[in-house]
C-alpha cells in the first residue's frame, strides 16, 4: 500500500439530501460526507497518488483528503491496529471474494466431509502402529502452529464466502504478545442458522483434519515425533477453539445455534447477578437458560485445565 486508500471495512447509504452515510462497522461509527468526496474516495485503492486524480483542482484534492483523514475513513499503511504488545498487519484485502469463489467452495464441502474420517483414521493409525519416535518435536511444534493458525483462518473465510458473506481482509497479528492470524469477515448476508454455525466451525474443522492428516503421516514416514508433534497440537488447538469462552470459535457456535450471538459474553452476568436471575425464573424459558448458562459456565473453567493438563502429559511423554 502506496497510498491512502478507503477502508475496505465500511458500508454506505445515501439519506435523503443526497449525501452519503459512511459506518465503520468494525469500529462502530458513522460519518456523513458530500457525494464529491464519496466519488473522491472510492478511486483511492492503495496504489494510486491521490494527488494526481483528474477532475479535481489541489485545493479541491487536500480539502477531501483532509475531511476523510479527520473522519477517520482512509487507511495509511497495511497496519490495522497497533498498540503495546498488539499489532494487525494486512496481507490481502483486494477483491478476496472474487478471487476465491470457487475455491472457497470446495474447500468448505470437502473440509465438511472430510474432517472427521482424517481425524478417526489418524487416530487409529496411529494407536495401531508401532512407531518410533524420531525427528524434531521443537521444530514438529513451530510447523503444527503456523499450519493450524493460518489454515484455520483461512477455513473461517471460505466457508464465509461460500455461503454469500464478505471477507474483507486478512492478515497476520501478534496479540499480548502472542502470534496469529485473524481475517476479518462480514456475516450479515447469510442466511440459515447452519451455515453460520459451519462458518464459525470451519476453523475448528480444519484444524482436527491437519491433526489426523499429521498422524497418518507420523505412523507411516520417518520423523514421526515431527509429524505427531504437529498433529497432536491441531488436536489441542481445535479443542481450544471449542471452549465457550468469548471471542473463541466455541462461544461463537453456541451463540448461533442459540440465536443469540451474546448468550456466552452474558454467562458472567447470568450466573452472578441476582437480578438477572430473578428475571429469568419469571420467565418460561428461564429455568433452561439458568442451567444452559450453569453447564457453559463449568466448562469454561474445566476445558482450559484439560487441555492444560493435556499439553503437560505431553511433554511429560518426551521427558
Amino acid at each position: 500500500m502506496q497510498y491512502p486508500m478507503l477502508k475496505n471495512y465500511l458500508e454506505y447509504e445515501e439519506d435523503e439530501e443526497g449525501s452519503v452515510i459512511v459506518s465503520d462497522y468494525l469500529q462502530g461509527y458513522a460519518y456523513t460526507i458530500s457525494p464529491d468526496t464519496y466519488s473522491f474516495a472510492k478511486k483511492l485503492n492503495g496504489s494510486r497518488n491521490p494527488h494526481t486524480i483528474p477532475g479535481y483542482t489541489s485545493q479541491e484534492r487536500r480539502a477531501m483528503l483532509r475531511e476523510l483523514r479527520e473522519t477517520k475513513l482512509l487507511r495509511e499503511s497495511r497496519v490495522l491496529e497497533k498498540h503495546f504488545g498488539t499489532i494487525y498487519y494486512t496481507l490481502l484485502y483486494d477483491h478476496l471474494n472474487e478471487r476465491l469463489g470457487f475455491l472457497s467452495k470446495i474447500w468448505n464441502y470437502l473440509l465438511m466431509i472430510l474432517f472427521l474420517p482424517v481425524l478417526a483414521i489418524g487416530c487409529f493409525c496411529y494407536v495401531t502402529t508401532e512407531t518410533t519416535f524420531e525427528g524434531s518435536t521443537f521444530f514438529g511444534f513451530i510447523f503444527g502452529l503456523l499450519s493450524g493458525v493460518l489454515l484455520h483462518e483461512f477455513s473461517h473465510g471460505a466457508a464465509c464466502i461460500c455461503y454469500g458473506g464478505v471477507v474483507h481482509e486478512t492478515g497476520v497479528m501478534i496479540t499480548s504478545f502472542v502470534p496469529g492470524a485473524y481475517v476479518l469477515i462480514d456475516t450479515d448476508n447469510i442466511k440459515g442458522r447452519f451455515r453460520k454455525i459451519q462458518v464459525s466451525a470451519a476453523g475448528v474443522e480444519m484444524n482436527f483434519f491437519l491433526g489426523g492428516f499429521f498422524l497418518i503421516l507420523a505412523s507411516y514416514l520417518p520423523f514421526s515425533a515431527f509429524f505427531f508433534t504437529a498433529g497432536f497440537e491441531n488436536i489441542v488447538l481445535g479443542l481450544l477453539n471449542l471452549c465457550f469462552i468469548s471471542g473463541l470459535d466455541g462461544a461463537a457456535i453456541i451463540g448461533s445455534l442459540l440465536g443469540e450471538d451474546s448468550f456466552v459474553s452474558s454467562i458472567k452476568n447470568i450466573l452472578f447477578n441476582k437480578k438477572i436471575r430473578r428475571k429469568l425464573l419469571r420467565r418460561p424459558s428461564g429455568i433452561p437458560i439458568l442451567i444452559a448458562a450453569g453447564i457453559l459456565g463449568m466448562c469454561q473453567v474445566a476445558l482450559p485445565l484439560l487441555l492444560i493438563d493435556n499439553v503437560i502429559a505431553l511433554f511429560e511423554v518426551f521427558r
